[in-house]
């Protein structure tokens, strides 16, 4: 549907849900409505920007209030993709609605539209790839680490993180993989799916490329299987197990990243129809970070040890990682699109072969302040 004639349609559900406010609510708002009602392609955002609160009567909030499509509009993919692209297209024109968009406000929406890369117009890719980038502050802090469920998992203990982290809002997106990899290996296609079938190597790889793109010192020497960490390096790397952990608990324990009702958060084999989905389509944990739970394992920096945290103090401990520069297995965190409840907790531990390629199994990045 071309960008005019999806921006008539959208306005036209907006005002007819507006009408059937409350009198006081109609009475309160005339003015603005009246506005509206005459308003052009080109000044629809200005007076948007004025009134965010009457913009959240035609996008509905939800619990964190994040912008996402009202349910009742039941609006047809193509004129889903039409309004995302009227929105990327308008945004380089508009500093309000730019800033909005940069803000994560349209996030599920906008990661939920586009389907296939080679559909995707060259603003759009590079609008996608530059969110795919967005990263969330996680504090520095203490937190209770483990559980005891399932042999390996326990028992708990407390762990410190001493520094903050710049964690990214989401999966690595495809789109953002191919932009700085040149191939994108992922089984289930997709713009904004998470990209699979990658090494431990692969992502560190990655951590590399990103870093150098950015002028950030790389955090991995590479020779070969042999894999060295510069503690002190500022680039983008992999989080450690426990790192991760904390990050998914987002300081409250949940069993799940973000709450105790799975299917409300992530993708996993009672809702996923046996595939990955794109990004940010459930709700965030509490730090505003997406799928931390389900869809795809996410690697970890550490090698794996099954009894860990039985070889661990009661005391409390610092920064913990577990590394042996040898080509063993790695940790993989979060659960994917196909796993039981149970392996999708927060605190569940799970082992990949450092040079398998599952569809499972994708990445996250960070980066220390």
């Amino acid at each position: 549907m071309p960008g005019r004639a999806c921006f008539e349609r959208c306005k036209h559900l907006w005002l007819a849900r507006l009408e059937h406010q409350p009198q006081a609510a109609r009475k309160e708002r005339r003015q603005y409505l009246n506005l509206l009602k005459d308003a052009s392609f080109e000044s629809f955002f200005s007076l948007v920007s004025q009134d965010l609160p009457m913009f959240a009567s035609f996008f509905s909030f939800n619990t964190l209030g994040r912008f996402g499509f009202a349910q009742d509009l039941e609006l047809k993919e193509e004129m889903k993709i039409a309004f995302c692209r009227f929105l990327i297209q308008y945004a380089a024109h508009c500093d309000g609605l730019r800033s909005l968009l940069e803000g994560n406000l349209f996030d599920s929406l906008l990661f939920g539209s586009f389907g296939s890369i080679v559909e995707v117009q060259r603003e759009e890719k590079r609008f996608l790839v530059e969110q795919s980038k967005s990263m969330v502050l996680v504090p520095a802090g203490a937190f209770v680490m483990g559980d005891n469920w399932g042999r390996g998992n326990g028992p708990c203990h407390r762990v410190e993180i001493t520094h903050d982290l710049l964690v990214s809002r989401y999966l690595t997106t495809q789109i953002f993989w191919l932009a700085l990899m040149g191939r994108n290996p992922s089984h289930f296609q997709g713009a904004t799916r998470p990209v699979e079938r990658i090494t431990w190597y692969d992502a560190i790889r990655f951590a590399n490329v990103w870093s150098a793109e950015e002028g950030f010192e790389k955090v991995y020497d590479i020779k070969g299987a042999s894999v060295t960490l510069k503690d002190d390096a500022n680039g983008y790397r992999l989080l450690t197990e426990a790192e991760w952990e904390r990050t998914a608990k987002g300081g409250r324990g949940s069993v799940y990243a973000g709450g105790e009702q799975l299917d409300e958060l992530g993708w996993f084999w009672e809702n996923s129809l046996m595939a990955t989905h794109p990004v940010a389509q459930k709700r965030p944990n509490s730090f505003g970070l997406y799928d931390m739970s389900g869809n795809v394992f996410e690697w970890c920096f550490d090698t794996w040890k099954e009894d860990l945290y039985r070889e661990r103090s009661t005391a409390s401990i610092c920064n913990p990682v577990q590394w042996e520069d040898e080509e063993l297995d790695r940790v993989r965190r979060g659960g994917y699109w196909h796993f039981v409840e149970a392996g999708c907790r927060t605190s569940y531990r799970h082992r990949g072969r450092a040079r398998s390629k599952s569809y499972t199994q994708g990445l996250r990045m960070c980066r220390r302040v």
